[in-house]
């Protein structure tokens, strides 16, 4: 999941961020972080805005997008995250370890 993050992601959601990207998505805290007042987490959120007809979609047009690849570990990160699992495994790791902070 990291990797799909730092190549999908964080090009523009770093700190500070780039092209108006809403905040930042370096740490496993950035994805638990409640999204607005919609009662939804940002990585609720994220699974939404991945998919291919929502609006808005990410990664923007002219980025490079999601493989299939990348849409089914995203998608396997999500479901591993409904809920979030507060002993640290499953969500906060991918790629061997933690993600970067």
């Amino acid at each position: 999941m990291a990797s799909v993050l730092r190549a999908k992601c964080q090009p523009c959601h770093q700190q500070p961020t780039r092209n108006r990207a809403p905040w930042p998505l370096l740490r496993y805290e950035d994805t638990q972080m409640p999204f607005g007042m919609t009662g939804l987490r940002r990585w609720q959120r994220m699974a939404k805005v991945i998919e291919p007809d929502n609006f808005p979609h990410m990664p923007p047009n002219g980025q490079p997008q999601l493989t299939d690849a990348d849409f089914q570990t995203l998608r396997s990160w999500f479901s591993a995250c409904v809920p979030p699992n507060l002993e640290g495994a499953g969500c906060d790791v991918d790629d061997g370890g933690p993600l970067p902070d």
